[in-house]
């Protein structure tokens, strides 16, 4: 089946197409200015509508400095890193715990053999 084109999905079309001309990965002459930031309810910018996210990239353009925007992905890993770290350090801990139990146990074993000779 073929679609139809109407004029909601060419708008889409150019609106995608926008997206990807304005992409950072084309212009390796582009620079990122601090950081992803959301962007808010009521801007309609193509670069806000990809990810709700945005990012001001400094830009060379035939000799000028030009200040533009891009879509960005919000730096979420921080979180799931500081988790992951939590997470091994509690497994190493319990490690070492179950060690230091089990040592101690054959210890009092031990001292309870001689004590009934």
């Amino acid at each position: 089946m073929r679609k139809l084109l109407t004029k909601e999905n060419k708008s889409k079309t150019i609106e995608s197409n926008e997206m990807k001309n304005n992409s950072t990965e084309n212009n390796s002459n582009c620079k990122p200015i601090g950081k992803c930031v959301a962007c808010s309810q009521d801007e309609n910018e193509a670069y806000c509508k990809e990810t709700g996210f945005k990012r001001e990239y400094v830009c060379s353009e035939s000799e000028k400095k030009v200040n533009k925007m891009f879509s960005c992905f919000p730096e979420e890993n921080n979180q799931v890193k500081s988790v992951f770290i939590f997470l091994i350090f509690s497994i190493l801990a319990s490690v070492i715990f179950a060690y230091s139990i089990k040592k101690r146990r054959r210890k009092i074993n031990q001292n309870e053999e001689r004590h009934n000779m």
